[in-house]
């Protein structure tokens, strides 16, 4: 008896606020997911017009000093924008970014 009066009488807020609970979990975590979305493209940008800008820049320098060169100039402008990567992270993009490039000139495309 004493539950079922409960139930009546504060059911529907327990259960607004559950369902509330359940939409902020929601939405906390879909902005999690697009953030870290967001962050991956624009460290692909960024990578890219790095490696572009080395390449064009310090054309006159070796493959290990162009990627040093790529690795400082891509951190800092992510550094800039409050993203947070390590240099391993930023090897693996830059070396990616640079085979794409090599397989795009191969081709005969330009991007």
């Amino acid at each position: 008896m004493f539950i079922k009066n409960f139930i009546n009488q504060y059911g529907d807020k327990i259960l607004y606020t559950i369902i509330m609970a359940i939409i902020s979990y929601l939405g906390i975590t879909l902005k999690r997911i697009l953030s870290i979305l967001y962050q991956n493209k624009e460290k692909k940008e960024i990578v890219q017009t790095s490696c572009k800008a080395t390449e064009q820049l310090y054309s006159n320098l070796t493959s290990e000093e162009k990627l040093n060169k790529a690795i400082t100039n891509a951190s800092q402008m992510l550094k800039e924008k409050g993203i947070e990567t390590t240099n391993l992270e930023l090897r693996m993009l830059i070396e990616s970014t640079v085979y794409s490039f090599k397989n795009n000139n191969q081709k005969g495309v330009i991007k």
